[in-house]
């Protein structure tokens, strides 16, 4: 019995460690797939205490749901963590089977830490296709992505393509990812049309539901959608879709986050009446949201209706029905876009459709739009590029750029920025190039009586033409101008001056003292210039209390003309910059001392700046006289400076005289340069001539005197003009005319041939040849020795004489030859 009782007292003590609370830790536990994760979270519900926290950690990588987590129970606080050691995400997946993944009640919470949720899908009325929350979300680095809500049906109304929320959502550096809602007449495929009669349908919330309060920090919506589809043969045909990302009709509260390529999308068609209607491709707001510091980007609504149907798309990004206040925020490339319809089809507020209390500052609209494409019996209307508002507005410090409001079809295009229908304040903003196709480029009203008050804003333009700007509305008394100015307006090349571009004045001639948030200040300013002969750097500014500096230097001669963009748009602010060439010095530093007709001419010149540097740009031209030198084609000869020197050599023509003349070396301006030139003095002289005779032989009196010379200058080179005479012993020759005989040099060279007179004894004679010079040339003469001597002895040959008879005559007969065998002309013999 003892035995007993020790076993049972044994059994006692150790029962506790038999329960499921020791199989884990209730507040820390782990969870490789699905089954344990929602056996893990059965055990938390049922064996945890209230006052705790729960925390279940994910150390597998993809958790496939074949039921849905409903948490609920005695704790009330679970946390589910993904394993930060995986290179991969943790990925919770509904595998599109049809259920929510996650039911929480009142009163409870759940975090998600390092998850992602994909693939949830409902197709149950009020429940998200990933979550349904009436208690508290904490989503910490999470994903939600790919989730679907989608009904079919008559009334279909389908909510939260992935969270239907009543409760509270707090979301940190998490994403939402193309989650959708979508509804549709069919019950069946969406694709498939049942052709229902007075069908309609209506999503809400591509991403998020919600009744009760979001906090989003850090937070992507992208591509995520609200559609609506519905086919109908005989009368009614309805489509409403709201809110591409978020439906709300509680608190949200969104900072620091991005809203990106979200779409509401409405379809519908009906052979005798019916819409379609889309509202707010990001936002649809029934109830009270706060935005700060956030970028809606690329979102859209979009209708689309056939037949006897009408169709409008309203809100790009926002559609305002309550609350809603906006800051320090930027709204780009959103647009409403509405297509085809037998009756009516409106396309309003490219960016935010407003008919509740909306206030807005700080905010950038830029490039949002509207656009209605085709209607073939009734309206047809694109209004508001940027904002559509049904309500008075007091729009402070914002950027509206190129904003616009088309149509086609001989529709109304209204308000490229702005189209207000009742009353409107807007202060220190800015407008810049808004367009809408018939009236209003930047804002139209619908009633001129309402209350406007548009002072004191800057409209892209110091003037401009205020009938197309505006539309029922005056225009204003005041607006800020953007006044450019430099602080010298005359300026060497190289030399800098500040440009300063201010918008610290208005027309009334008041400075503007007030810049704390202003639009005004981190505009994008662009200085562009006309004739680029200058330098801005930086060539960009962001305006700063009012005030964008940068600096201006000139790189060429001539007028410069800087021009503002802002934003990359033209403005008509412009100022005239006047730039002065450099001066430049030229110094002729060598010229050939000795310079003859015909001989080369070397010319050396140094060309610098004021401050003695070399100039390595632009050419010289050289004058002779005053007459420019040219090459063999006519044209100027330009020589290159180099390094700041130019060098060239010439030659003299030879016809030029022996004289005093004047060169110029000037250097031409250039683009930074102006031009400069020295003249001096030099002086062409004859050239040294060298007469040389050659060698004469003796000769005999009534012989040919044959007399060669050659002319030449002082470097030995042929002289190629000009005459020499001869002499004898100092006796100038003469023809038999009596006058002086000139030898033609040629190629310096004169050959001449003299008969001595057979008078002329046997002696020495002095020959001179006497080069007579010219213009070019000097005179030379040489003088040589030679003689005129006998002839050599002769030969004096008898012919044969024949036998002959005494008292006959004897016929003697001989020849008298020179040595050279010529005959002898002169003489006697006995």
């Amino acid at each position: 019995n003892k035995s007993t009782t020790t076993q049972k007292q044994s059994q006692q003590i150790n029962e506790p460690k038999q329960t499921t609370k020791t199989t884990i830790t209730p507040e820390k536990s782990t969870a490789i797939n699905f089954t344990q994760l929602n056996n893990q979270i059965n055990i938390i519900k049922n064996n945890g205490t209230k006052d705790k926290n729960y925390s279940i950690k994910l150390i597998g990588t993809n958790y496939d749901f074949t039921d849905r987590i409903t948490w609920d129970g005695t704790p009330s606080n679970l946390t589910l963590i993904g394993d930060s050691n995986y290179n991969t995400k943790v990925v919770l997946n509904g595998m599109n089977n049809g259920i929510s993944m996650f039911y929480i009640i009142s009163g409870h919470s759940i975090t998600f830490i390092n998850i992602t949720i994909v693939n949830g899908r409902s197709s149950e009325s009020n429940i998200g296709g990933a979550i349904t929350n009436h208690g508290i979300i904490n989503l910490i680095n999470a994903s939600i992505q790919n989730n679907t809500h989608v009904l079919g049906g008559t009334y279909a109304h389908a909510y939260g393509g992935a969270i239907y929320n009543t409760g509270t959502i707090n979301s940190y550096n998490s994403v939402f990812e193309g989650n959708n809602v979508t509804t549709y007449d069919s019950k069946y495929n969406p694709m498939l049309h049942d052709h229902v009669p007075n069908a309609d349908v209506w999503s809400y919330g591509g991403a998020i539901y919600n009744t009760g309060t979001i906090n989003c920090n850090n937070t992507t919506f992208n591509k995520n959608s609200a559609v609506t589809s519905t086919d109908s043969v005989e009368v009614g045909s309805y489509s409403h879709s709201y809110g591409g990302a978020i439906y709300n009709n509680g608190i949200i509260t969104i900072i620091n986050s991005l809203l990106i390529e979200n779409q509401a999308y409405a379809n519908a068609h009906s052979d005798l009446f019916g819409c379609a209607w889309s509202y707010g491709g990001a936002i649809h707001n029934n109830g009270t949201i706060t935005i700060h510091n956030t970028i809606l980007n690329k979102n859209y609504v979009k209708s689309i209706a056939s037949l006897d149907t009408s169709a409008g798309s309203y809100g790009g990004a926002i559609y305002n029905n309550k609350i809603m206040e906006i800051t320090k925020s930027s709204l780009i490339g959103n647009q409403a876009y509405t297509l085809y319809a037998t009756m009516e089809i409106n396309s309003f507020g490219g960016a935010i459709y407003n008919r509740g209390k909306l206030s807005i500052s700080n905010l950038d609209l830029i490039n949002n739009s509207v656009y209605s494409k085709f209607v073939e019996f009734g309206s047809n209307n694109g209004y508001g590029g940027a904002i559509f508002t049904t309500k008075y507005m007091h729009i402070i410090n914002t950027r509206f750029i190129n904003n616009s409001a088309n149509c086609d079809m001989d529709g109304s295009a209204y308000g490229g920025a702005i189209y207000t229908e009742n009353g409107l304040k807007v202060t220190n903003s800015i407008f810049i190039n808004n367009t809408a196709l018939n009236k209003g480029n930047d804002i139209y009203s619908l009633n001129k009586s309402c209350n406007y008050s548009i002072e004191n804003n800057w409209w892209g333009n110091n003037t401009l033409n205020w009938n197309q700007s505006l539309t029922n509305i005056n225009q204003p008394q005041s607006w800020i101008y953007l006044k450019l100015t430099t602080i010298k307006n005359n300026i060497n090349v190289t030399e800098n001056t500040q440009v300063k571009c201010d918008f610290n004045w208005k027309t009334d001639g008041k400075n503007i003292t007030t810049y704390k948030n202003s639009a005004l200040d981190n505009t994008l300013i662009t200085y562009d210039l006309t004739n680029n002969i200058g330098k801005i750097t930086p060539i960009t500014t962001i305006i700063q209390n009012g005030t964008g500096i940068t600096t201006f230097t000139g790189i060429k001669s001539g007028t410069e003309t800087i021009n503002l963009k802002a934003y990359n748009f033209k403005t008509n602010s412009i100022t005239n910059i006047t730039i002065n060439p450099l001066k430049s010095n030229t110094k002729i530093t060598y010229i050939t001392p000795i310079i003859n007709p015909g001989s080369n001419i070397t010319i050396k010149a140094t060309i610098t700046n004021t401050k003695q540097e070399n100039i390595k740009q632009g050419g010289v031209v050289i004058k002779i006289n005053g007459k420019t030198l040219k090459d063999d084609y006519g044209q100027a000869i330009k020589i290159p400076v180099t390094n700041g020197t130019i060098t060239y050599t010439y030659t003299i023509p030879e016809d030029y005289s022996t004289k005093k003349y004047n060169l110029t070396v000037k250097y031409l301006e250039t683009e930074q340069y102006s031009p400069s030139e020295q003249t001096i003095n030099f002086t062409i002289t004859k050239t040294q001539t060298k007469t040389t005779i050659e060698t004469i032989q003796p000769i005999n009196p009534g012989n040919n005197l044959t007399i060669k010379a050659n002319i030449t200058d002082k470097n030995n080179k042929p002289v190629t003009t000009g005459y020499v005479i001869l002499k004898i012993n100092g006796k100038t020759l003469k023809d038999a005319k009596g006058n002086v005989i000139k030898v033609n040099v040629n190629n310096g060279k004169i050959a001449y041939n003299y008969t001595i007179p057979k008078n002329y004894s046997t002696k020495k004679y002095n020959l001179t040849v006497k080069y007579m010079g010219n213009n070019q040339n000097t005179q030379s003469e040489q003088i040589i020795n030679f003689t005129i001597t006998k002839a050599q002895p002769t030969i004096t040959k008898i012919e044969t004489i024949s036998p002959i008879k005494a008292g006959n005559n004897l016929l003697i007969k001989a020849n008298i030859t020179d040595k050279n065998n010529k005959p002898v002309t002169t003489g006697y013999v006995i």
